[in-house]
C-alpha cells in the first residue's frame, strides 16, 4: 500500500485547469463577442420585424378582414421564426463564449507565465531555468526568443565580471 504526503499527491490534470488565468482580458473578449453578436441579433430581428410588417401590409392592401387565415398564417410564421431565432442566438452566444474562453486561455496563458518567469527572475537575481509554454499555447516562438536574450545577456554579464576582475 502506498501512502501520498501532500506534496506528492497531484490532482489529475484536468482539474487543475484555471479557465480564467487573466480575467480582465479574456472577459473583455468575451464582452466584445457578446456585444456582436446582440448587435447582430438585433439587426437579423429587425429586419425580420419588417418582413413580416410589409407582410400584414401587402393583406391589407388587398382588403383582407382582419381574421382572415393569412394573417394568422403571418403572425405564427412570425412568432415561430423569432423563438428559433431566439434559442440559435441563446446557443450560438454560450457556444462563441466557451470558444472565446478557451482560446484567450491560450493567449493568456504565455502571458502569465512571462510575467512570472521574470518576477522570479527580479527576486533571485539569476536566471535558473528556460522559460517554458504549455503545448498548444499561442506566441509559441516566444520562449526561444526571451531564452536566447535571456543566455546573451548572462553570457555578456559573465564577460564583463571577468575582464573587471582581470582588470584589477
Amino acid at each position: 500500500m502506498t501512502i501520498y504526503t501532500p506534496s506528492e499527491h497531484k490532482k489529475p490534470k484536468f482539474f487543475r485547469i484555471r479557465t480564467l488565468i487573466y480575467p480582465k482580458f479574456q472577459l473583455m473578449l468575451i464582452g466584445v463577442n457578446a456585444c456582436l453578436m446582440t448587435g447582430a441579433f438585433l439587426f437579423i430581428f429587425y429586419e425580420t420585424s419588417q418582413a413580416f410588417r410589409h407582410f400584414r401590409e401587402l393583406g391589407q392592401s388587398i382588403q383582407l378582414y382582419q381574421d382572415h387565415p393569412y394573417f394568422k398564417l403571418i403572425q405564427f410564421q412570425y412568432n415561430t421564426l423569432l423563438s428559433h431565432l431566439i434559442v440559435a442566438f441563446v446557443a450560438a452566444l454560450i457556444a462563441i463564449s466557451f470558444a472565446t474562453l478557451f482560446i484567450s486561455h491560450r493567449m493568456a496563458g504565455p502571458i502569465v507565465r512571462l510575467r512570472g518567469y521574470f518576477r522570479e527572475i527580479e527576486k533571485s537575481k539569476v536566471v535558473s531555468i528556460p522559460l517554458k509554454f504549455r503545448e498548444g499555447d499561442f506566441f509559441e516562438d516566444l520562449p526561444a526568443c526571451v531564452n536566447e536574450a535571456l543566455q546573451a545577456l548572462t553570457s555578456e554579464s559573465k564577460k564583463i565580471n571577468q575582464d573587471s576582475t582581470q582588470s584589477s
